[in-house]
């Protein structure tokens, strides 16, 4: 008899929803491979794999547009996603896709850094036990002048004719993101290494940020793009809700729930349930001042000064580093969801096991002859003919 399971719509749907989960997570697994090792052949196959993944869920969201995806399909879409932009930024190259698509965020991202910056005005003419949290290791008086120290116009930028097609600064919220939803899974504060990672991240953008660009392009460049400096990459840590400036004066406008989220990657732990403090947490006031004081410089200092001081940051905090611990990260992030959430079945076929359906052992192998399935000389999963 003809084999008929494709002329069931809802049992197609199942099938490739298993091939999209499972295909995703060939697909990650060879990106972070290829992100922690310099290896031409490693990188080969994780384009290939980001490829067919592409086309793939292409297909899906064809046939199947009304499929509503799962938190847990969703996060690891986002962590593909910004492997992918991680390792363009590597190799140098960016796709026009992923540059069209992140000017699309670059307007929000830059609005939502404005309204950080906004909102800690406000707290910092607060009186001083409103205001402490923000001020201890680097006033707020002494930040401006650092910014405007490195002001675009006193670096005297071309300003009407940089571009930069996108940078780490795109990067940076979905970075908070990804932390942000993770952090609300496994209900733990950040620890001291990854808010290391997230101020060197800030570092980086803000050295970025301030090196004078090449290329014109007039039709893409935009008024975000040429604003865009240390003091927005910067611009990253807790605000008391009840003093921030809403968009457009709305003082009802709520934050959203993952803009709230990633607030909370900052605010300082209380040793009570009971007890929410409206502080930020020492430990990222100290680390983020730390990475900032890396650009303290004379105000009068030259262009060349300027230059040479970007320069040997680019030496003490070389970027290829920067990329490994950003992608170990996301290995751990990656593999912690999988831990709490599941992997995909077809993956854990190929790892000898069914956990998640606890088919193991004797019961798997008795499974694996019983769907005709068997493993090739590479170890690879076939069917028997």
């Amino acid at each position: 008899m003809a084999d008929m399971r494709c002329a069931n719509v809802e049992l197609q749907l199942d099938v490739d929803v298993m091939i999209l989960e499972y295909m995703l997570y060939q697909a990650t697994n060879a990106l972070l491979q290829a992100l922690q090792a310099d290896d031409e052949d490693k990188n080969t196959e994780a384009t290939t794999l980001v490829l067919a993944f592409d086309t793939f869920i292409r297909y899906f969201s064809h046939h199947h547009p009304d499929y509503v995806k799962s938190d847990q399909l969703l996060f690891n879409l986002k962590i593909l996603e910004f492997l992918v932009l991680v390792s363009d930024l590597r190799s140098g190259s960016s796709s026009d896709k992923h540059a069209q698509h992140l000017r699309k965020e670059a307007s929000r991202n830059y609005e939502a850094r404005q309204r950080w910056l906004d909102a800690r005005r406000v707290q910092a003419q607060q009186p001083e036990s409103l205001a402490a949290s923000s001020q201890a290791n680097f006033p707020y008086h002494i930040e401006g002048q650092l910014h405007t120290t490195w002001d675009h116009r006193i670096l005297h930028r071309d300003t009407e004719s940089s571009h930069s097609t996108w940078s780490l600064f795109h990067l940076l919220p979905r970075f908070m993101e990804i932390t942000a939803e993770i952090g609300s899974l496994l209900s733990g504060d950040p620890n001291e290494r990854w808010m290391d990672i997230a101020g060197e991240f800030m570092l980086q953008g803000g050295v970025e940020s301030l090196r004078p660009q090449v290329g014109i392009d007039a039709e893409n460049s935009s008024t975000l793009q040429r604003r865009v400096g240390l003091e927005e990459c910067f611009a990253w840590g807790f605000i008391d809700y009840r003093l921030a400036l809403r968009p457009s004066g709305i003082t009802n406008d709520q934050p959203d729930e993952l803009h709230l989220a990633i607030n909370e990657l900052f605010r300082r732990p209380s040793d009570s349930a009971d007890v929410i403090l409206q502080e930020e947490n020492p430990m990222w006031t100290s680390m983020r001042a730390k990475y900032l004081s890396e650009f303290m410089i004379a105000e009068d200092a030259s262009f060349q000064s300027r230059e040479s001081h970007l320069e040997r940051l680019s030496q003490t905090y070389p970027r290829e580093g920067f990329h490994d611990k950003v992608a170990n990260y996301i290995e751990k992030v990656w593999e912690h969801h999988g831990q709490c959430c599941g992997i995909p079945v077809l993956a854990e076929i190929e790892q000898g096991h069914i956990k998640s359906l606890d088919v193991e052992g004797q019961d798997f192998d008795d499974f694996m002859i019983k769907v005709g399935l068997r493993r090739d000389a590479f170890g690879l999963l076939k069917f028997k003919l």
